[in-house]
């Protein structure tokens, strides 16, 4: 397993999982949109999580058109197909 990188303020990056990093700006509107790409559910209390559409694995990037917002469950049937 990989560790994360050292969280520093200075740095306008977000931190993601296995070292992949999202810049500071487009994380925070990304993640101000209202509700889940998929089901189109809205956020009511509930923490959305950012996907990516082409994999970092198969070439996919950090770049808004790579980005979509989605709910837990969405999220965890995405991931279901690519195995």
């Amino acid at each position: 397993m990989r560790r994360m990188k050292e969280y520093k303020p200075n740095v306008m990056n977000i931190y993601a999982s296995k070292g992949r990093m999202i810049p500071h700006n487009l994380y925070k509107e990304i993640k101000a949109r209202t509700k889940c790409r998929d089901c189109g559910c809205k956020k009511k209390g509930r923490q959305f999580e950012i996907h990516h559409i082409t994999p970092i694995s198969m070439g996919g990037k950090n770049i808004h058109t790579n980005l979509i917002l989605l709910c837990p469950d969405c999220h965890k049937k995405r991931h279901e197909v690519l195995r």
